[in-house]
């Protein structure tokens, strides 16, 4: 069980959306609405949900249409979730170039209420089963970390900056070859006019 009663977890994965339609799982415990949580990304809306079944209903989670998780650009989520009460509520953080571990409001919908229901099988990345169920990540994943437990605010910081300064942040070197790419352009072109 990730997001157990002792204590939580705190997730983190690096990707990037390539498009298509739907509810694409990015992780999911739920055999196909069994008991189980999930997070899954629309690209639609650009927004991430995350949803815990419960033995009073199941809740959702999601992120706001402010801050879209858009197709092609690249992100780090941060999220963390302690079930040991149905009254806690989930955190998300987002990183993408020019934010760096920005938190997230999330809106809920449905009932958290009862106890939580335990996962019903297998621990999936990019999908919900097995057979795809049309319902597959349509991107890319960088990495994908998990801790059983929920991480302190310095703690989760330090592993969501390690993940921004990897995959989100060019190195030095890129830019620089960048630049003077652009400024070899324009040497050539101002002689080719002369």
């Amino acid at each position: 069980m990730l997001f157990r009663s002792d204590g939580g977890a705190t997730v983190f994965i690096a990707f990037r959306p390539n498009g298509g339609t739907g509810a694409q799982r990015l992780l999911d415990t739920t055999q196909q609405g069994g008991n189980g949580w999930e997070i899954y990304y629309s690209p639609d809306s650009g927004k991430i949900s995350f949803s815990q079944r419960f033995s009073g209903g199941s809740a959702t989670w999601e992120t706001p249409a402010s801050a879209p998780f858009t197709v092609g650009s690249n992100y780090v989520l941060a999220l963390t979730y302690n079930a040991d009460s149905a009254a806690n509520v989930p955190s998300i953080w987002r990183s993408d170039f020019y934010n760096n571990g920005q938190a997230l409001t999330l809106t809920q919908s449905g009932s958290n209420s009862g106890t939580r229901n335990a996962e019903s099988g297998n621990f999936w990345i990019g999908s919900r089963n097995y057979n795809d169920s049309g319902e597959a990540f349509n991107g890319l994943f960088s990495e994908i970390l998990i801790y059983n437990n929920v991480l302190s605010s310095a703690n989760r910081q330090a592993v969501n900056d390690y993940l921004y300064y990897t995959y989100l942040v060019p190195e030095p070197s890129t830019l620089f070859l960048f630049f003077s790419g652009g400024f070899v352009a324009w040497f050539a072109w101002r002689r080719r006019r002369s």
